[in-house]
């Protein structure tokens, strides 16, 4: 029973009860369709993913150097007075 019921929900049906597929105005019908759609959702996810990763991390590196660079440069300065005295 299980078997029969993922193999339904991979093929998009019964195969016994298998519709045509057709291609309509550029649209694909049937049992496509259906794999399309889970294709679709797939790399949906995955970009989803990969944003929810690099965007967080894109703006903690850059906001930190925006607050690093002008402490670095305060340093410098205050080690070259340092030096020259």
């Amino acid at each position: 029973m299980l078997k029969s019921l993922i193999k339904a929900w991979e093929f998009g049906g019964n195969k016994n009860n298998k519709q045509k597929t057709s291609q309509a105005g550029g649209f694909l019908i049937g049992e496509n369709m259906f794999k399309i759609q889970k294709l679709d959702l797939l790399i949906s996810i995955y970009i989803g993913f990969l944003f929810s990763l690099i965007l967080p991390y894109w703006l903690l590196k850059y906001s930190m150097s925006i607050i690093e660079t002008p402490l670095v440069y305060l340093g410098v300065m205050w080690l070259r007075e340092e030096k020259r005295k």
